[in-house]
């Protein structure tokens, strides 16, 4: 549904459209109920200088290959690296985990359709990594029919 506001010499005014940026500093998951929320699954990757497979509760397979972690300097990871994984197959979990789901195409707001997400945070030492450019993680959903 489109907003118009009308001023005092009957002129319309349109809705300006809103600027969103696909940084992380702009992602944010407002779960709409505190203490229900889609939780994580933990995995630790002993030695992230090889690679492993890893499989979820629910089926899905992380596919790490060696060298999939680097370092805030760009280096690769060489210590244990925690993970911290969960998945959302419906659009329940997409709204209990509070993720939002709208998006502006070029000046008009769109609803995502999604048959299933991850979240994949890493760390090390207590420190953030980030995922290699050049040995990328894969996932492979299992999924719901």
């Amino acid at each position: 549904a489109g907003l118009s506001v009308y001023t005092c010499n009957q002129k319309a005014e349109e809705k300006q459209p809103k600027k969103r940026a696909n940084t992380k500093e702009n992602f944010t998951f407002n779960t709409p109920f505190p203490g229900i929320d889609v939780p994580f699954e933990t995995f630790v990757v002993q030695d992230p200088t090889q690679p492993q497979v890893l499989t979820s509760k629910r089926g899905s397979q992380l596919v790490i290959p060696a060298n999939a972690f680097l370092d805030a300097n760009g280096q690769p990871v060489t210590t244990a690296v925690e993970l911290k994984f969960r998945e959302f197959f419906s659009p329940l979990e997409f709204y209990v985990a509070g993720i939002p789901m709208e998006y502006d195409d070029d000046g008009k707001e769109m609803v995502l359709e999604s048959g299933g997400m991850i979240e994949l945070n890493a760390t090390a030492q207590q420190q953030e990594v980030f995922v290699n450019p050049t040995n990328k993680i894969q996932n492979n959903f299992y999924i719901y029919t």
